[in-house]
């Protein structure tokens, strides 16, 4: 029994130590969540500064893109007038030259037949090179467009791309 009361009361004595030390684990464990919530909560906030300027940084590169594709079109919808202006001086300027051989060599371009063909050929042949130069300004046009959809597109890849490497480093905490 000596035994048994000299086991208690060296249970008594080390039995506040034990306390302590398990308010002092208990103590440096709720420092370590503190931190690591602490920690957590930093991680997000410079996650979404990431995202936000990313966000930011793509939709000045869109307005930016936006502005240059509008420019573009502009340059081609001026060059598409001027090519249909100088079209339209050439075509009258050849007409009036090929009536006025007409004329020289007696021939009416008015009573129909071989000297109306001529001319029905001049227009005919400006028509197809106005069709010509519609049909290049539409690829030009559709080609505008598509760089922005692939701008668009990349844009919402890298977005997500962010997104997956941040949740990613988020599950590696």
């Amino acid at each position: 029994m000596a035994s048994f009361s000299s086991t208690m009361s060296a249970l008594s004595a080390v039995s506040p130590v034990l306390g302590s030390a398990s308010q002092f684990i208990n103590a440096g464990l709720g420092i370590a969540n503190s931190f690591n919530n602490t920690t957590s909560r930093d991680l997000q906030m410079q996650q979404q500064n990431q995202l936000d300027q990313l966000a930011a940084q793509q939709a000045a590169n869109m307005q930016i893109a936006e502005q240059n594709a509008a420019l573009e079109r502009q340059q081609i919808e001026q060059q598409a007038a001027d090519d249909e202006r100088r079209r339209q001086n050439a075509l009258r300027r050849s007409a009036a030259r090929q009536r006025a051989e007409f004329g020289a060599s007696g021939i009416s371009a008015a009573s129909g037949g071989s000297g109306e063909a001529v001319l029905l050929g001049l227009f005919e042949q400006s028509e197809e090179e106005k069709n010509e130069a519609e049909a290049l300004d539409r690829l030009r046009f559709a080609a505008l467009d598509q760089e922005l959809e692939n701008k668009k597109t990349l844009n919402l890849l890298q977005s997500q791309q962010l997104k997956a490497n941040q949740d990613l480093e988020r599950a590696m905490l």
